[in-house]
């Protein structure tokens, strides 16, 4: 195998989303079932074919769910439910923010011609941003339902519920990457 900027970038958003699904209230995920669950899908074929990437949100919707189905089905075939005492159904979240997680450090961190996939690629969600958007009266009527997600038990239809009502309370634009502009990790709030 040849190593190229690529494949770098493929370790490291390996690593990264590994990295950001570590102390999760039950237990973290190794590093090896992430990298097992990222080659079980198609994200890294998808990645380096930009003349496949879509163009519309709910295309990019639909490889979203396929990419967390293909995933969890890894983590389940590597016995990571089981162990954890935790459900497949359950670990929707998780599973979508190592989509999240990965695509933003292979596409959104790294130089790009501009393409509509890149803004319409789903937002990493934790609590950390979760608080943050609860906090803000401008945004919506979605506000305590932001407040009482906890991200690592979502199921499918909880996290869809969710990208919707971030949707509908304009946070996908100009793009849903800058929806981190509310990801306040240190507790600061520069807006």
């Amino acid at each position: 195998m040849d190593y190229n900027i690529q494949e770098h970038r493929h370790r490291f958003a390996v690593w990264t989303a590994a990295r950001a699904v570590q102390g999760i209230p039950y237990g973290s995920i190794a590093k090896d079932y992430v990298k097992r669950a990222i080659a079980a899908s198609d994200l890294p074929e998808l990645v380096r074919s930009p003349n496949k990437w879509p163009t519309k949100a709910a295309d990019v919707d639909k490889l979203h769910e396929k990419w967390v189905d293909q995933i969890l089905t890894q983590l389940e075939a590597d016995g990571v439910f089981n162990a954890r005492r935790v459900g497949k159904e359950q670990s929707y979240g998780l599973a979508a923010k190592i989509v999240a997680i990965y695509l933003k450090t292979c596409l959104l961190m790294c130089p790009h011609d501009p393409h509509a996939f890149l803004s319409l690629i789903h937002p990493p969600i934790d609590s950390i941003l979760l608080l943050e958007l609860s906090k803000r009266e401008e945004l919506s009527k979605h506000r305590s339902h932001w407040l009482a997600t906890n991200w690592t038990q979502l199921t499918k239809e909880e996290y869809l519920e969710l990208i919707a009502s971030f949707r509908e309370a304009g946070l996908d634009r100009p793009s849903f990457w800058s929806i981190e502009r509310y990801w306040q990790p240190s507790g600061d709030s520069d807006t």
